[in-house]
């Protein structure tokens, strides 16, 4: 009897130590390396060029919870920066946090991560002018789409950034 009962104390036993680290595993799948690792497939420079210029914006990767990015318009010989960009992870989610130029009296605006999938990115703040949204779809592993959306005026806008990997 006294064996039965080691033994079936032994699988409680091993059965909470199983059950433990199948908690903390699922848990660590949002912790902050598993969710910014997810859009490490911005990391880079990319380019998008028209009539007008071009306008690149170069991601890196700086620490386990923040990517940092910026966005340049050139014209010819000037360059003219356009937003610096964060991309971090905390507790509650993932942020997207521009500082754009002679926008929000030079301050950053939180647009949190509304949507996810393994290629594409949608962050939203409903309470920002415009845009509401901003969006990155990954077309192929050289190719994306920004997308900034919302309503301006009244109206729905919606304003596309192709981008190539340079």
């Amino acid at each position: 009897m006294k064996l039965f009962l080691k033994i079936c104390l032994f699988f409680v036993f091993l059965s909470s130590v199983i059950s433990c680290n199948f908690l903390n595993n699922s848990s660590s799948k949002i912790n902050s390396n598993s969710l910014l690792g997810e859009v490490s497939w911005l990391i880079g420079s990319w380019e998008n060029t028209v009539p007008e210029g071009k306008t690149i914006e170069k991601w890196q990767k700086l620490n386990d919870s923040v990517l940092v990015g910026k966005s340049i318009f050139i014209k010819e010989n000037d360059s003219l920066l356009l937003e610096n960009i964060m991309i971090v992870q905390r507790e509650e989610g993932l942020y997207y946090i521009p500082t754009v130029i002679n926008q929000n009296e030079g301050n950053p605006v939180e647009f949190k991560l509304s949507y996810k999938s393994g290629r594409m990115l949608v962050f939203e703040n409903p309470q920002h002018d415009f845009p509401q949204k901003i969006s990155y779809s990954k077309i192929s592993n050289d190719s994306i789409l920004a997308e900034i959306s919302g309503i301006s005026n009244g109206k729905e806008k919606s304003v596309k950034f192709p981008m190539t990997r340079k």
